[in-house]
């Protein structure tokens, strides 16, 4: 408060605001406005801050879960692909019928005659 009288003291343009302003300062009514609208505005934030990061550890956790189910999902199509395949090579070292095999494997002709060939 000192530290805006002797400014408005010196500056007579802002003496009419100036003297407004410590009116203002010190009416604890006032103050006590000030610092309710404060007190509110600091826990609106904190309530947005919470109801974010909620929101984001919730997203998250439920992102991971579907990743990870993803995964698994993606993990046992590949096993049984690499496996239906290596039984298709063990049955093509056995000389058996291409159409035989592609029907017990699951593998298509074309994908059986792809491994036979390779």
């Amino acid at each position: 408060c000192k530290e805006l009288e002797e400014l408005i003291r010196k500056n007579q343009e802002l003496r009419p605001v100036g003297e407004k302003l410590v009116e203002i300062s010190r009416d604890e009514e006032l103050m006590g406005l000030y610092d309710e609208e404060e007190h509110k505005r600091k826990v609106r934030n904190t309530q947005i801050r919470t109801a974010l990061e909620d929101g984001w550890n919730k997203g998250m956790k439920k992102g991971i879960k579907e990743g990870i189910k993803e995964g698994i999902k993606q993990g046992i199509e590949e096993g049984t692909t690499k496996k239906a395949r290596q039984i298709a090579l063990n049955m093509i070292k056995n000389k058996i019928d291409i159409n035989m095999i592609s029907e017990v494997t699951g593998l298509s002709v074309n994908e059986v005659n792809e491994i036979n060939e390779s």
